[in-house]
């Protein structure tokens, strides 16, 4: 019974891993869903534009949340065991316009998923404010850790 958990566990760390790695990659092959130019500039309204890249970016801030969403699930909300999968923040940090100005997409997630990144979205802005760069913590600069 003991190594059935055990197995479940690992499988749960590998699926979020993989989670992650598909964001990594979509990122590697549309660079432009990391930059700076799209997120920091994201406003509700390009939600409904045309424009190929925004649709895009916004797909993937999607899925960029319910990937968290998922680590959240699987550790029960642990920041600590999560950052030991994934160094999350990085994304938040990154994506966080488009986490506030899209208030609506907040309905499909639970109540306590959104107040963690809302939380999260504070703590690295406090950072922000006192002279750190937007994410520096302990765990931006601790890395992804594999086994």
């Amino acid at each position: 019974m003991l190594l059935f958990y055990l197995n479940r566990a690992e499988n749960k760390r590998r699926r979020l891993e993989s989670a992650f790695d598909k964001l990594l990659d979509r990122a590697i092959q549309y660079p432009q869903l990391e930059s700076a130019a799209v997120y920091d500039g994201w406003e509700e309204s390009d939600r409904n534009s045309s424009d190929l890249d925004k649709l895009r970016y916004f797909a993937h801030c999607c899925q960029v949340f319910n990937t968290i969403e998922l680590a959240y699930r699987l550790f029960g909300g642990d920041r600590d065991k999560m950052l030991e999968v994934e160094d999350f923040p990085k994304f938040v940090n990154a994506h966080k316009n488009w986490w506030k100005s899209e208030v609506l997409v907040h309905g499909g997630y639970r109540r306590d998923f959104v107040e963690f990144i809302n939380k999260e979205i504070g703590m690295l802005e406090e950072k922000a404010g006192d002279g750190l760069s937007p994410g520096a913590s302990r765990s931006l600069k601790r890395g992804r850790r594999r086994k």
